[in-house]
């Protein structure tokens, strides 16, 4: 079992003794889906697929989120954004936009990218680093506007 797992573990005990709801349903609800994964394939989940499966499910609620503001809903983003907030808690520390931006220029020198049509490789080439610390989409906005 991967260390990120064991603190989920541990604070759904703790939530639970707590009787903190948001944090419970939360964890229980990306429990579900870990555990999913894990029956589906017949093995246990390594560090990275945990932390992949963390950002899925943060990526589901920030598009809840992003449309409920859209809809004029702003009111109703309030258990989403508390929901956010607990599973931030689980992912390593983030990427700052000029980390980011110096590994991408080591990935482009790597790979001798400079067109467009090289985007492809530059992305699977940078995704294994950026797993789990950085957003894959921003990383391609940046790649995007790095090439010609």
């Amino acid at each position: 079992m991967s260390a990120t797992r064991q603190k989920i573990d541990e604070a759904l005990k703790a939530a639970m003794k707590a009787r903190d709801s948001v944090t419970v349903d939360t964890l229980r609800f990306l429990n579900a889906g870990l555990r999913r994964i894990e029956v589906d394939e017949r093995r246990t989940l390594e560090e990275p697929e945990v932390l992949q499966q963390i950002q899925k499910t943060l990526k589901v609620i920030n598009e809840a989120i992003d449309a409920a503001v859209a809809g004029g809903r702003e009111d109703a983003t309030g258990p989403d954004r508390a929901q956010r907030e607990v599973l931030m808690k689980f992912l390593p520390q983030q990427l700052t936009d000029a980390e980011l931006a110096a590994l991408i220029d080591a990935v482009l020198a790597e790979t001798g990218a400079t067109l467009k049509k090289d985007q492809g490789r530059v992305m699977g080439a940078l995704m294994p680093r950026i797993a789990g610390i950085a957003n894959g989409k921003v990383a391609a906005q940046l790649v995007s506007a790095r090439l010609k």
